[in-house]
């Protein structure tokens, strides 16, 4: 058994950002040496630190699937980040000035829009492959801005707060099977996740957790053979705890 989660909305709650609902049934899975891998938009610079905090080993996968964290190195841009960052700036200034990313904020923007403490939005302006953001304007707006820096070769995913763009396609779903087979874990795949960016991850699962956002109408994971759907209904980390507690109950674990 492996367990893949998105952390905002899912391991931790969409507001406080607290985990402690959850500690009940990750601890469940520590003990038994079940890996629990962190798949998220943050930075690797973000997630360090809550995962040294909650006591899991690694690795993660960052940034919607731009990069895993294996070790604790300081993050820098890459060539990604600054492709994304150089393909916004060549859109029309119609259309560029409708979207605001993080690194047109600086940190206390950041602070700002995601709630965060200043240190916290400090690591999450340390970008290395995507540029969250928000964007202003209408459907129409929208659509003209996404065809256009599709046509750039850069990419958009909506998530539970931002729109963030990427230098090509990649996804969570991308670095799961490579992560088993270096873990060589054995039993079913979970993933946990509550966002449209997640839909690719609980896709590719086993087991899709599906967990309650109050904030928007969740997502849809339709039930196959080979993957069984839950709905949590509780939202963020207590309804993580209760599904993770009743399947880990169901396998007797």
């Amino acid at each position: 058994m492996i367990v893949f989660t998105d952390l905002d909305g899912t391991l931790l709650d969409h507001s406080s950002y607290s985990y402690e609902p959850a500690l009940p049934a990750v601890h469940r899975l520590q003990t038994s040496d079940i890996p629990i891998i962190p798949a998220t938009s943050k930075t690797a610079a973000e997630v360090a630190p809550l995962m040294e905090e909650i006591g899991l080993r690694g690795p993660a996968i960052v940034e919607n699937g731009g990069g895993v964290l294996t070790a604790k190195e300081p993050a820098r841009p890459s060539e990604d980040y600054l492709t994304v960052r150089e393909k916004l700036n060549q859109l029309p200034a119609s259309l560029r000035s409708r979207f605001t990313g993080f690194g047109d904020l600086g940190d206390e923007g950041i602070a700002k829009a995601t709630g965060l403490p200043l240190d916290a939005a400090r690591r999450a302006g340390k970008r290395q492959f995507t540029e969250p953001g928000t964007f202003e304007g209408s459907d129409d707006d929208l659509r003209e801005f996404l065809d256009t820096l599709n046509s750039l070769g850069i990419s958009a995913k909506r998530g539970g707060r931002f729109l963030t763009l990427s230098h090509g396609r990649h996804s969570k779903a991308d670095r799961v099977p490579g992560i088993c087979e270096t873990l060589e874990a054995s039993g079913p795949v979970i993933a946990l996740g509550d966002a449209p960016n997640d839909r690719a991850m609980l896709e590719a699962a086993e087991i899709a957790i599906v967990v309650k956002n109050p904030d928007h109408d969740g997502i849809e994971i339709a039930e196959l053979a080979n993957r069984r759907v839950i709905y949590t209904n509780q939202p963020g980390p207590a309804g993580w705890n209760q599904a993770i507690q009743s399947i880990l109950d169901e396998y007797g674990i």
